[in-house]
C-alpha cells in the first residue's frame, strides 16, 4: 500500500542523489508536466518502451530529475 509512503520520501530523495548514476537507466522520458496527456499517452503504447516517465513540475523537460 501507499498509505504511510509519505514518510519514506525524504528517504527515497536521498537515496536518489546519492545513486543517481545506478537509476538514470530506469528514466526513458522527460515531458514538461504542461503536456501531461502526451506523458499518458506513452505509457499506454503497448508496443511502447517507457520505463520511467518523469514530469518535471515547472514545464521544463530539459530539467532531469
Amino acid at each position: 500500500g501507499t498509505r504511510h509512503q509519505y514518510q519514506k520520501f525524504p528517504e527515497t530523495l536521498q537515496y536518489l542523489s546519492e545513486h543517481r548514476k545506478q537509476i538514470d537507466h530506469l528514466i526513458t522520458h522527460v515531458i514538461p508536466i504542461n503536456k501531461y496527456e502526451e506523458a499518458f499517452s506513452v505509457l499506454e503504447e503497448k508496443e511502447g518502451n517507457a520505463g520511467k516517465v518523469i514530469l518535471p513540475g515547472n514545464g521544463n523537460a530539459a530539467e532531469t530529475p
